[in-house]
Parts: C-alpha cells; structure tokens; sequence
C-alpha cells in the first residue's frame, strides 16, 4: 500500500513559481483560507484546494488556484489544514552559487523539511478532516456555495479522496466532484473503495511516482472495475514525476506544457461536473 510511504524526494524538489496572486485572506471554518478571485467573488459554486506538503501559503498552490478560478469562474479557496507544519517553500530556491554556500543552504534545509514533513504525515487523518468538513459547512452557511469540488495534491490528494468518500452508515460525500493530483499516503484499497459512487472523481497520475506506482494505479483500477466506480476518471501524464501540477520548471517548454494541460483538464472537469 502507497500509505507505507511518507515523504519522497519529489514530494519536496521541484522550481518555484513567480507572479502577482489575485485572492485575499479570509477565515473559513476554523482556519484561514486564501479565497480568490476574491471573498467579494458572487457564486455558488468552489473548488476547495488541498495543497501539497508547502501548505496554503505556497504560491504555486495560489497562484495555480488563481487560474482554475479565471478558467471556471467559480470561487476557489485554499485553507490551512496542516496546523502549521507546512515545509519552507524556501526549499526551491535556486541553492547559491559557490560550492560552500551550496552545501550550507543544503545544511539548513534538509532538517527544516525533513522536521516538516514528519509532523505533516504525522497529522492524523480524523483532525485534517474534521478542519476540512468545517470549511465545506462554512462554505455553505457563510458564503452561499451550494456545490463543492475539492482538489488535492501530493499530501492533499489523499484527503480529496477521503472527502469523495462515503461518510458512516453509507451517508453521500459532502462534496459534489473530487479531483486528487499525484496524490501520496493513499491507503490501498481502503482509501479507494470506500469512494462514493454517485459523484465524479478524477485522478491525475504522473508516470514516475514513488508514491502512486504502476502496481498501485493498476490496484486502483482494479479496485474501481470491482465496486463499479464507473464516475472515477483517470489520466496519466506521459514524461512527468510526481509533483508536476504545481512545481514544474517553466522554463522547460515540455514541462510547462504538460503543467497546463493538466491544469486545464482539472478546471474543465469541475466546469462540467460541479
């Protein structure tokens, strides 16, 4: 099972973007949020965003929700449900020159992550939960949303599936569409068969991925035919590794290009199925 698996190298390498973010901050359930395009944004529908282990304040998250926000027109909200321990995104910057100034950014990182990353996966599912299930409720209460995706990455993959679970005694999802990107820490088959059938999920697999591998991708295929999942989508992204959502080199023509793509597969399934 891909749960046995806490943290890979790809999960904190990667390029950080640059750009002017569009949303604000907000307080949401229990925690913080960036909403954009903004809180004053009038619409019914949201696509709430669980980000990788960088947290809500990552701006690769915020600026890639800023554009599932312009290309859907929906109300699009990243909230803290990692309780601080969100890794330095400081990580990606380009080390400094020099070999000796190298090796000190190199000595000052690794712990910070690794110490990060341990407390992240360390979180137990039942508290990232219950903080999520309060901004779906709030969502709906506060600020007139009547239907929900949710979209997760690497860390917040597995809880996008979780919400596109079956609640106790067989209760809907609380949420209307899921989509998880190169999700990790996915309890196979527990995490996937449990997966509401009455809504529409997509997964988006990268091709090298310690944490979804080959085997898993063909267990949860097999896992979805056998309990007839048949809303359950699934595209794998040729050339890329995990990760390739949110910290691909712009810089490389290919790699942007298949980061775009995928971000517009996932903003044209929440258009169609929210």
């Amino acid at each position: 099972m891909s749960g046995d698996k806490v943290i890979c190298e790809d999960c904190v390498t990667g390029f950080l973007k640059t750009g002017e973010t569009q949303g604000d901050i907000k307080t949401v359930g229990s925690v913080q949020a960036y909403f954009t395009p903004s809180s004053s944004h009038k619409s019914d529908k949201a696509i709430v965003i669980i980000g990788d282990i960088f947290g809500w304040e990552f701006i690769n998250t915020r600026l890639y929700a800023d554009e599932i926000a312009r290309q859907t027109g929906f109300l699009v909200v990243v909230p803290d449900l990692m309780k601080g321990y969100a890794a330095p995104a400081d990580a990606l910057l380009k080390p400094p020159t020099g070999f000796v100034n190298s090796i000190l950014h190199k000595a000052k990182m690794v712990p910070m992550i690794y110490s990060s990353g341990r407390a992240i996966m360390a979180l137990k599912p039942e508290v990232v939960l219950d903080l999520a299930h309060a901004v779906l409720n709030d969502l709906r209460a506060s600020y007139g949303i009547q239907s929900i995706g949710v979209h997760g990455f690497c860390f917040g993959g597995k809880y996008s599936i979780l919400l596109g679970n079956k609640g106790p005694n067989d209760t809907p999802s609380p949420v209307q569409a899921f989509a998880a990107g190169h999700p990790s820490l996915l309890k196979i088959p527990g995490d996937v068969e449990n997966i509401d059938p009455s809504i529409p999920a997509f997964l988006q697999y990268a091709e090298s991925d310690f944490m979804v591998s080959e085997k898993n991708r063909q267990d949860i295929e097999q896992i979805t035919k056998e309990k007839s999942l048949t809303n359950v989508k699934t595209k794998l992204y040729p050339g890329t590794k995990h990760g390739f959502c949110l910290k691909s080199n712009e810089d490389d023509e290919k790699e942007r290009a298949i980061a775009t793509e995928a971000t517009t597969d996932a903003a044209q399934f929440f258009a169609s199925k929210l």
